[in-house]
């Protein structure tokens, strides 16, 4: 899997995040803010921006979690 440009905002602070990542929760990572508090968008290919086809959390245990 490649590397896809996300924005991220979180929601308590309203600050934004922009980067490549593998995944929204690694993006979410690089941000240094839990997915749960944020609201993420994937770029899509013809340029826009959209919701992730695939959010991944990461539970206390290391067990990946589709949201």
């Amino acid at each position: 899997m490649g590397m896809t440009r996300y924005r991220i905002m979180h929601r308590a602070t309203q600050q934004w995040w922009e980067g490549e990542a593998e995944s929204a929760h690694e993006a979410c990572v690089k941000a240094g803010w839990m997915i749960g508090d944020c609201y993420v968008r994937e770029q899509k290919s013809r340029g826009g921006w959209g919701t992730p086809a695939v959010v991944v959390r990461v539970d206390s245990r290391g067990q990946g979690v589709l949201l």
